[in-house]
């Protein structure tokens, strides 16, 4: 009879042994991940925990040299050594879910970003470079509103933090692949040289038969997703096909595919009818139980009913320099196509103090790294009366200078 093996170690990857890693949730507790054990649990007669309490070793930093799963539960545990002396006494194994990444020394040119879970667990942090940061200094820009001081970031950091942070993520079964406003606005006031933390959310599980394909925008956050199934395909096969010695996505793929992104980028103002020569080649590269992005600046010449268009124009060469859809989003009452934006007093019209807050935010995000800017981050009276005569359903245009001179309305 076959001995019958309950702990089987296996290869430490390279990447893992070069990460330094803290106790997650230190203490007493007998659950495989509050302490260490001489041997995983279970696995030795006799063999038990290294230390009753390891409250105390909290901050006690630890390389991983080891790593096995136990047969019965599947699970995988490591063996830890300590980069402190003093805590050598828990070098031992514990459950790999019950350790978190350990943090290197702040920077002084750079924020600090760690993503925790819904418990306040670090999951991965990242230190996000600011070209040309001065410590001290915040991400993003602020402009009073009445009193209240508003925090906004612009679009090319939303960009990098978003990819920043997806990549930091990847393998974690966490994800934040949209940034809200909340969380800009709480990035924008975050010092160099200081830290905040964000919270990622449980990742969706992606089928081993699907390819999880996401449409992202102009920041790259995730604006449609949908999975993309083929029955009988199976996880690390790649979506290419082989036709007569060439390939690639086939055509009835690529027409699917097209039709699914159409319905995932309904309502949201994009638009992604044409899929470019790279976006073809990372369908076909993409493989089963993983995800691909795909981007689209595009906006839909359609603009939904409970929309206005905001285009930003130079007004010497007539170019839209940039545009945003703002939307009424209260679900129960949407503004009917037709209806004003605005509000008419006499011959004048104005915006509603929260309508102008939350344009002059979207405006000043949008034209982040274009070249152009609001002067004092403000709308005109013109610009506000311009806007506030809009109907939803349509568009208008500002005219905006490249030298920051006040903007004014066609």
């Amino acid at each position: 009879m076959e001995k019958f093996t309950a702990f089987k170690e296996i290869p430490l990857p390279t990447n893992l042994a070069k990460y330094t890693f803290n106790i997650a949730a230190p203490g007493m507790n007998n659950d495989g991940k509050s302490v260490t054990y001489t041997e995983p649990m279970n696995t030795v007669y006799g063999a038990g925990r290294t230390v009753g309490d390891a409250v105390a070793y909290k901050n006690a930093a630890f390389k991983i040299d080891k790593m096995g799963t136990r047969t019965r539960e599947g699970d995988t545990w490591v063996h830890v050594t300590s980069v402190d002396q003093t805590a050598a006494k828990l070098n031992g194994w514990i459950l790999y879910k019950g350790l978190s990444q350990a943090e290197d020394p702040l920077s002084g040119t750079a924020v600090r970003i760690d993503l925790v879970n819904s418990s306040g667990q670090l999951i991965k942090y990242i230190d996000y470079q600011k070209p040309n940061a001065q410590s001290g200094k915040t991400l993003g820009l602020s402009y009073s509103d009445d009193g209240t001081e508003v925090w906004l970031l612009g679009a090319l950091d939303q960009q990098k933090l978003q990819d920043n942070i997806r990549d930091a993520l990847k393998g974690t079964g966490y994800s934040l692949e949209t940034l809200s406003a909340s969380q800009t606005g709480y990035l924008a006031e975050a010092t160099v040289g200081g830290k905040i933390s964000l919270t990622a959310a449980q990742a969706d599980s992606i089928p081993n038969d699907a390819v999880q394909i996401n449409i992202i925008n102009q920041t790259d956050g995730v604006i449609g997703s949908f999975n993309y199934t083929k029955p009988g395909a199976s996880a690390g096969q790649s979506l290419a096909a082989t036709d007569n010695g060439t390939t690639g996505l086939s055509s009835d793929d690529q027409n699917a595919i097209q039709a699914d992104i159409k319905t995932a980028l309904k309502s949201t103002g994009y638009s992604l009818n044409a899929l470019s020569s790279s976006q073809l080649e990372q369908l076909a590269n993409a493989q089963f139980g993983n995800s691909v992005y795909l981007k689209t600046t595009t906006k839909t010449t359609d603009i939904s009913d409970n929309a206005v268009r905001i285009n930003f124009v130079d007004p010497s060469t007539k170019k839209i320099v940039t545009s945003i859809d703002y939307t009424n989003t209260d679900a129960d009452d949407p503004a009917p196509k037709g209806s004003d934006l605005g509000v008419q007093s006499g011959n004048n019209w104005t915006l509603r103090s929260e309508d102008n807050t939350a344009i002059t935010n979207e405006a000043i995000t949008a034209l982040d790294g274009t070249g152009y800017s609001l002067t004092d981050n403000k709308l005109s009276d013109a610009d506000l009366a311009t806007i506030g005569a809009a109907k939803f359903g349509s568009s208008v245009s500002i005219n905006v200078s490249a030298d920051n001179a006040q903007a004014t309305t066609n």
